[in-house]
């Protein structure tokens, strides 16, 4: 990359993007931050010349009046640090150039209106120290609210140790990050800091590299999918005190596959703090998150409005091609169900199953008359303009007769699950007026029955719900059972 102009112009953006989209990421997941600001200053360079050098320009402005303002601030805290037996470093640094550009593009700021572009940081030698200096910082100045972050009792997953505090000094922001000397190299070579000591065992190391062999899994299982690395982070917690680092703008199914992909699939609902939320509920940094699954729940396509990382957006999608795949036949249990109308008409042809005829929708009360089609009977009212025969033809008749309409039916619904099937169908039951005395779901192979048990006034009531229900997305197969008064 500091190369990268004496290779050919338009191969110098394609280099540049690469290293912004892949190896910069991985090194700011490394916890490599010196080599990860320089790799994304240099594709800033090449990718936006014109915004690289305005800031550039900008910088250089505030460099000049910021150099003079850190060293004033730091011979202050230096003298309050000698006073309380404090030994410790104090460093100013400039944020860098691709750093800024982010912040005036997503926030929609002005560089003045950026906090933290001149700072300062100390070393020291102990984690009391670290504490120390944070009290001494914040009585000499104003802290600004809501800005202390405490990345020594909760690390990075990248193992990013500091205090960070936002004070006012003049009127203007100043940050403050105060870390030990091991937190300190950490922070500038990342992973191959670790080696040296010798309190990191290889198991605590190993655990700190989950990411990337999560990350080698994800690419295995899915190639088309994108790095969540670039996105800023947040840090979630199990119940069990666990971190889970996701993209900001994360919800709980983020969470929940971030986890394992088998929580992710079963999640039905979340507790965040303690307090039952939807599953489209943004994760705020620090949040306790406990998932709720249960076995009937399977991924859906509403999800993918919602969710953030790559990972969950690829379990879901590949869950979701699965059982479309599934053929309507393994959904409906292996014995024979009876259409709607066998159970409120009798045919005398007992191999031929009865349909009401949609020319007349013969009611009860009605007088009728059965017309043999193919494999079915055909029911309509005696006077319907269909039974009268065509010249030189003659329809086969058959007696059918209604049945009486018991007080009670137990109305079952089949189809591919998604979520809110069985509320959406409840929903449409009650429309009709009809008292639901029990609603229930089960899972059946590659599917879900609704089972609602209602109280009906006549067939015509049961017909219009029938119609109504059967044109709900995924119900796939509709009938009944007749169920003695109570």
């Amino acid at each position: 990359m500091q190369t990268l102009q004496y290779i050919p112009k338009d191969r110098q953006k394609l280099f540049a993007q690469e290293v912004l989209d892949v190896y910069a990421p991985i090194a700011y997941r490394l916890g490599m931050w010196n080599m990860k600001n320089e790799l994304e200053d240099l594709s800033f360079k090449f990718l936006f010349p014109s915004e690289y050098r305005k800031i550039s320009k900008k910088v250089n402005e505030i460099r000049k009046t910021g150099i003079k303002k850190i060293r004033i601030v730091k011979h202050m805290l230096q003298r309050e640090l000698k006073k309380n037996h404090i030994k410790a470093e104090i460093y100013g640094r400039i944020k860098h150039l691709y750093s800024i550009y982010r912040k005036l593009d997503t926030k929609d700021r002005t560089i003045e209106q950026i906090y933290d572009i001149t700072a300062l940081r100390i070393v020291t030698d102990s984690i009391e120290n670290c504490y120390s200096i944070l009290g001494i910082i914040h009585n000499i100045w104003k802290p600004i609210p809501n800005t202390l972050k405490d990345y020594i009792a909760i690390p990075k997953p990248n193992m990013y140790q500091s205090l960070h505090t936002d004070v006012v000094i003049d009127s203007k922001p100043v940050e403050f990050q105060i870390r030990t000397r091991n937190m300190h190299e950490i922070a500038e070579n990342g992973i191959a800091a670790h080696w040296r000591y010798k309190e990191v065992s290889i198991e605590k190391f190993d655990t700190k590299l989950s990411w990337l062999k999560q990350f080698i899994e994800w690419k295995r299982d899915f190639k088309d999918i994108k790095f969540d690395f670039l996105e800023d982070n947040i840090m979630a917690f199990t119940p069990k005190g666990d971190v889970i680092d996701l993209p900001i703008g994360s919800c709980p199914i983020d969470f929940a596959y971030a986890i394992h992909s088998s929580i992710g699939d079963k999640a039905t609902g979340a507790n965040i703090n303690n307090k039952f939320v939807p599953l489209k509920t943004e994760i705020k940094n620090g949040d306790i998150v406990e998932i709720i699954t249960s076995k009937h729940q399977h991924p859906s396509r509403e999800w993918l409005k919602f969710v953030k990382t790559s990972k969950a957006k690829a379990k879901i999608k590949k869950n979701i091609r699965s059982l479309q795949k599934i053929p309507v036949k393994s959904i409906v249990y292996e014995e024979k169900k009876h259409e709607i109308e066998e159970s409120i008409i009798s045919c005398d042809y007992k191999y031929l199953s009865a349909k009401i005829a949609l020319c007349c929708k013969p009611l009860p009360n009605d007088k009728i008359i059965g017309i043999v089609k193919g494999k079915k009977v055909m029911v309509h009212k005696n006077n319907c303009n269909f039974i009268k025969p065509l010249k030189g033809t003659e329809r086969k008749k058959v007696n059918v007769r209604w049945k009486d309409i018991p007080s009670k039916i137990e109305l079952n619904a089949e189809g591919i699950n998604r979520t809110g099937l069985l509320t959406e169908v409840l929903n449409t039951i009650k429309a009709g007026k009809i008292d639901v005395e029990s609603a229930k779901a089960k899972p059946l192979k590659n599917g879900i029955q609704c089972k609602f048990i209602i109280k009906l006034n006549n067939l015509n009531q049961l017909i219009n719900i029938i119609d109504k229900v059967k044109r709900i997305k995924s119900i796939k197969n509709i009938y009944i059972n007749e169920l003695k008064s109570t």
